[in-house]
């Protein structure tokens, strides 16, 4: 099992300005990274997007649509 913590913009040891848009914004670009580099380094098991506090609402809009269950 791996697990990836990461701070948003403006929280924990980020930099910059924390904002709703920019939290979004963040979300998104980690779980693309993310996925794209379990793929490149052959992992293929289960990708499960968890959030807590305010990680939530990014856990959720990530995948909002159900498009981005990963599936074996």
């Amino acid at each position: 099992m791996n697990f990836l913590v990461v701070d948003y913009r403006g929280y924990g040891r980020s930099s910059g300005r924390p904002t709703v848009t920019a939290m979004m914004r963040d979300c998104h670009a980690i779980f693309e990274f993310t996925k794209g580099w379990l793929g490149e380094n052959g992992y293929g098991g289960a990708f499960i997007v968890m959030g807590r506090s305010l990680g939530s609402a990014s856990a959720l809009n990530v995948n909002g649509d159900g498009s981005n269950f990963l599936t074996k």
